[in-house]
């Protein structure tokens, strides 16, 4: 009997060592603001990692996180949909979405005149920073920092 349990711990050991996955999810936190003279700035509709990470997902609203804006600022913590152990440095992390994507695409929904539009932007990479910061919980955590974005 004893033989027996130390065979099938032995067998789930060694299954969990060559067929498991590394947690790798992380997060990220979007930071920028959004500056227009004519327009008042409702929301942002900001990527998921899954749009990031070049999936195509059905209905493609799904890849949108939507985000009040306060003051023009907009602040949103998002965790990743996916897991890998790559991301464990933001260079590495940029590196990835480069080869993905060649900029990070924004919707802005604003309204001038009592009409509400959505605004298409594409924000190139290098006009974005991401940062890994330290907090000590579950998961790499991000800053996506999108600076100021101009509309007019």
């Amino acid at each position: 009997m004893m033989k027996t349990v130390v065979m099938m711990v032995v067998t789930c050991s060694i299954a969990q060592y060559t067929l498991g996955q590394a947690c790798g999810i992380y997060r990220l936190k979007y930071v920028g603001n959004v500056k227009s003279e004519s327009l008042k700035i409702e929301s942002i509709k900001l990527p998921d990692t899954r749009m990031l990470h070049g999936f195509e997902v059905e209905p493609p609203q799904n890849l949108w996180v939507v985000v009040e804006s306060t003051n023009h600022n907009f602040d949103a913590l998002i965790c990743s949909h996916l897991s890998s152990s790559l991301y464990g440095s933001a260079e590495d992390l940029l590196k990835f979405y480069k080869a993905n994507r060649d900029s990070v695409p924004l919707v802005v929904i604003a309204t001038q005149n009592n009409i509400t539009s959505e605004i298409q932007i594409t924000v190139p990479w290098h006009d974005i920073q991401i940062t890994k910061i330290e907090d000590g919980k579950f998961g790499n955590l991000f800053e996506f920092n999108l600076n100021t974005i101009i509309i007019d």
